[in-house]
């Protein structure tokens, strides 16, 4: 059995995958059919109802997930890992920036804010768009932007920089 800690916009959740297909979600099980629709490209059945899920690996613990238009950063660490960043955090404070990168190429159609503005987790920072969609990219933390990289109207391609937030 796994235990792990998803954060999305600072909600947690604690999933225990039990190794036959199904998952625990806080206490609610699931059972879902997962199905590679094409690279980096997943498709989920659950309850007769589909969801299509673009993903990319940001680093060991976060992970970008495309749905319906809405880019989210999805944290993931092991309990004990969780635990442990909490304890730092507690002891030592948060002083990270979090850089947002393009999280697929496309043309920056609006940058939402400016230097200095304070900024939600969750809250839209910019519109990218590809593939003939408008994707709404979301910042992962509450801050500051500190600095804007891009311009809009500009082309970018994947991993870009676009917002520094502190």
């Amino acid at each position: 059995m796994n235990n792990y800690i998803a954060t999305i916009n600072k909600v947690k959740k604690n999933i225990i995958f039990n190794g036959s297909g199904k998952f625990d979600v806080d206490g609610k099980i699931y059972n879902p059919n997962f199905n590679e629709a094409a690279k980096n490209c997943i498709s989920i059945d659950l309850n007769n109802k589909k969801y299509n899920f673009a993903i990319e690996r940001i680093d060991d613990e976060r992970f970008g997930f495309l749905f319906e238009g809405q880019y989210f950063v999805v944290t993931i660490r092991t309990k004990l890992k969780e635990t442990a960043h909490e304890v730092i955090k507690q002891r030592f404070g948060s002083d990270n920036h979090n850089l947002i990168k393009a999280p697929m190429p496309g043309l920056l159609l609006k940058i939402n804010k400016s230097v200095g503005d304070e900024i939600e987790a969750g809250e839209s920072v910019a519109i990218l768009e590809a593939m003939k969609m408008e994707n709404e990219i979301h910042s992962p933390v509450t801050g500051k932007v500190l600095e804007i990289f891009a311009e809009e109207g500009t082309n970018l391609e994947k991993n870009s920089k676009i917002i520094l937030i502190g």
